[in-house]
């Protein structure tokens, strides 16, 4: 295992040469003053979800929106029909009420991944359950994503990555054997040309390029303290370069970028170097760090030529889902925001005030064909938080473009 220091400009992605996202500077949603826009929310379109606890949600190829929740089970609507809770199906694993991740591969199967009895996996007819005595590394999962290009499904599990390749029907493992900085993995994004990014749990972030059989993996940490007295275990700084933690939440990959949520701010790929930035409440948490905030730590710097970027509203980042109109950031307590990526300064804002506490806790966002992004809520549904441009659900024949949840990302050029 090849772990990069902080200062290692280009050690995270080796040879590849990375430039800033390719997204246009919007300033839809402001007010006059230049000052973010709180978007209102008014009443769903959708009819009510009867989960409250959502973890995930997709939209499949045939137009049925499934929900995953804690607690609740699996659930879908279908245009036209109520809510149905397909977790009661017999074929579902029955002990399964906590579903964590969907995803829809390119022949059109959806992909649940349960608490402890791995994957359920949907033809249209029938489920058929993966776990570790038929393929997975373990019965935990995490998180899943399709690979754009190959279709291989990739699964985050207790025990390590799982990858299906539909192609050969065959599956292979990947863990710390293989070169992972740790089995855990908490959420996974494809790049153009097939390039994984990975955030561990505990371990900070890793990347795995096409073609190298899951085996070659350049992982990246942030310091484990911040200080000589190791009492800090955060950055002091409100930006700068490197990863803020390598406790990892969500990764995003979209056009020219790569964005990673932790519990101590957002991190992003520029001109292949690490930046981050804070939230609002991250100076009290460095105050709050046991017997005061030490007086002399680790400053790593953020570069002088670029525009310092937006404090985010919460430090703890939960989702990330980039879109045309930018990158929507989910927060445990603040609900979302939504940032321009070129400039990393806030947008809009989004359940900010809602009449469930609750709804402001983001887990994960989904687009639906008509173009409206929901968020996913632990304890609020779902709840309706923007629009972006609307799109047409492929027929399920031949190669497939990645699910409405992935964006077309370019490809990483080497030097």
């Amino acid at each position: 295992m090849a772990v990069l220091s902080t200062n290692c400009i280009g050690g995270f992605l080796c040879s590849l040469i990375v430039f800033l996202p390719m997204m246009p500077q919007k300033t839809h949603g402001q007010t006059p003053s230049g000052k973010a826009g709180i978007v209102s929310q008014s009443s769903p379109s959708l009819p009510r979800c009867p989960a409250l606890f959502l973890t995930d949600a997709v939209v499949d190829r045939q137009g049925i929106l499934w929900a995953a929740s804690e607690h609740q089970g699996l659930w879908r609507l279908v245009p036209g029909a109520p809510w149905e809770q397909v977790n009661k199906n017999p074929d579902f694993p029955q002990d399964s009420l906590n579903v964590h991740a969907l995803a829809v591969d390119h022949q059109g199967r959806v992909w649940a991944g349960t608490s402890h009895e791995g994957a359920a996996v949907w033809n249209g007819q029938n489920w058929k359950t993966y776990n570790r005595l038929n393929g997975l590394a373990g019965d935990r999962v995490f998180d899943i994503q399709v690979a754009p290009e190959s279709g291989d499904v990739v699964i985050a599990t207790s025990g390590g990555l799982s990858i299906y390749s539909p192609a050969q029907g065959s599956w292979t493992s990947v863990t710390r054997m293989e070169g992972l900085a740790e089995n855990q993995i908490e959420s996974l994004a494809f790049m153009g040309g097939g390039g994984l990014v990975v955030g561990y749990q505990c371990g900070g972030a890793g990347f795995c390029a096409p073609g190298s059989g899951w085996k070659k993996w350049n992982n990246m940490q942030a310091p484990w303290h911040w200080d000589e007295g190791r009492r800090m275990y955060q950055p002091g700084e409100m930006y700068g370069t490197g990863l803020p933690s390598n406790l990892c939440n969500a990764v995003a990959a979209a056009g020219n970028g790569v964005w990673i949520g932790t519990s101590c701010g957002l991190a992003w790929l520029n001109q292949g170097k690490w930046l981050y930035t804070r939230g609002r409440d991250a100076e009290a948490k460095n105050k709050g760090v046991y017997g005061g905030l030490p007086s002399v730590f680790r400053k790593t710097g953020f570069p002088s030529e670029l525009p310092k970027p937006a404090l985010l509203p919460e430090d703890y980042v939960t989702a990330l889902f980039p879109c045309r109109e930018g990158l929507w950031v989910g927060f445990r307590k603040e609900g979302a925001a939504l940032l321009d990526p070129a400039t990393m300064k806030i947008l809009k804002r989004a359940l900010v005030k809602p009449r469930n506490a609750r709804a402001r806790w983001v887990k994960n966002f989904v687009t639906l064909p008509t173009g409206e992004i929901y968020a996913c809520t632990n304890g609020g549904r779902l709840q309706k938080i923007g629009e972006t441009r609307k799109f047409r659900i492929p027929e399920v024949q031949g190669k497939l473009p990645p699910t409405q949840r992935m964006l077309p990302c370019r490809k990483w050029q080497k030097g």
